[in-house]
């Protein structure tokens, strides 16, 4: 049964609308986390703000605003127009979550032993499944160039089903000035690259603590930042399919990895 909340107010209205959008993210150092899952983990790990219910609340959503209420946290109801203005109808499922967005710096990454870095990765929701995998397999953060999508927007959000409140994210880097902090770490730097030796070469190596770079859907790691790292890496493939998905690669690199950390005789 659901709970009658108060109104979405207009201040709140247009911070969520302005959440939508990469220049109201920054100016308001918030952003939106949409659906029961992301909002669960925002509820244990994040820094709600507000819980907004959808029109239409599910008992899962309510739920959830329940737990919000019990937190001494901020809940309002969307009407129709409100709802379809500060969120995606398909996706929110009935609640969404205001946060305050974290400031990191490469310092909030302590004793990092696997770390993926995702450089010039463009579509948002490739980076949000990199991060649900590098949070998957134990990463101790997830490390973003300059050029890399924005880690924070919905549909990034939305593809990490809550893995963006779970690890470190630090972003807009320069990959030399991720390299250096990753020699000071004593961190083997591997880039997933067809260029490179196969992975099962390299397996021995992967018990050391080592962070994985990948590149662009499209052009991959370029030679001059694939000059900058220890070694290139490919995942061999016995099949016709001329090459692998980025989240499909890294998530093979980061198991191995994990496997060969976690698991050594």
């Amino acid at each position: 049964m659901s709970q009658a909340w108060p109104p979405l107010s207009a201040a709140r209205l247009r911070l969520s609308r302005q959440l939508q959008h990469a220049r109201g993210r920054a100016a308001n150092r918030q952003f939106l986390a949409e659906g029961p899952q992301c909002v669960r983990e925002a509820l244990a790990f994040g820094d709600v703000r507000l819980v907004i219910t959808g029109p239409h609340p599910t008992a899962e959503s309510v739920v959830l605003a329940q737990a919000a209420d019990r937190q001494g946290l901020a809940v309002a109801a969307a009407s129709e127009e409100e709802w379809a203005a500060i969120t995606d109808t398909t996706h929110g499922q009935g609640v969404v979550a205001v946060c305050g967005l974290p400031a990191l710096t490469l310092d909030d990454v302590v004793a990092p032993r696997l770390v993926l870095v995702l450089d010039e990765v463009r579509d948002p929701g490739n980076v949000g499944t990199l991060i649900r995998t590098a949070d998957a397999f134990g990463a101790a953060a997830v490390l973003a160039s300059a050029g890399t999508a924005e880690v924070w927007a919905p549909k990034c959000v939305r593809a990490s089903v809550g893995s963006v409140f779970h690890l470190p994210l630090v972003t807009g880097l320069d990959l030399a000035d991720v390299v250096a902090w990753a020699n000071r770490h004593d961190l083997t730097t591997l880039g997933a690259d067809t260029s490179g030796r196969r992975l099962d070469d390299v397996r021995p190596a992967l018990e050391r603590p080592t962070a994985w770079v990948v590149g662009n859907e499209a052009q991959g790691l370029p030679p001059d930042h694939l000059s900058l790292l220890d070694e290139a890496v490919t995942v061999p493939m016995w099949g016709r399919a001329e090459s692998l998905n980025v989240a499909s690669a890294a998530a093979i690199c980061l198991y191995e990895t994990a496997l060969a950390q976690n698991c050594a005789p």
